[in-house]
């Protein structure tokens, strides 16, 4: 099996571990490149698919940059916060869906 190619834009790497944790769990095989935000554009093309904090600053201008980029790379947006991003607000700037962080097998089922 072919690892997935997997970008991640987190606020912290032991963050961004735990996703890399939950999917191999899940018999998920990835090769996981943590990324800036800012700069994941240069990245994305490569990747086969892209986690992203939902919190991160600039987010709402960057996710549109990001699409236009890389439009077959789907991007799933993680949200810790308790007042979470609304599915339809991630999907209007360009996600692919949005999932909450401490929920695991949303995760993997959307994943």
């Amino acid at each position: 099996m072919t690892p997935v190619r997997l970008l991640i834009a987190e606020a912290s790497e032991h963050s961004a571990q735990r996703f890399d944790s939950i999917l191999r769990d899940a018999g998920i095989a990835t090769r996981v490149q943590l990324v800036e935000l800012p700069t994941a554009g240069e990245a994305l093309p490569a990747a086969d698919l892209m986690l992203c904090n939902a919190a991160l600053p600039q987010l709402e201008h960057l996710l549109p940059q990001l699409r236009i980029q890389a439009p077959d790379v789907p991007i799933i947006l993680v949200d810790h916060r308790e007042t979470a991003m609304k599915a339809a607000q991630g999907l209007r700037l360009g996600a692919a869906d949005v999932v909450s962080g401490e929920d695991a097998e949303q995760l993997v089922l959307v994943f």
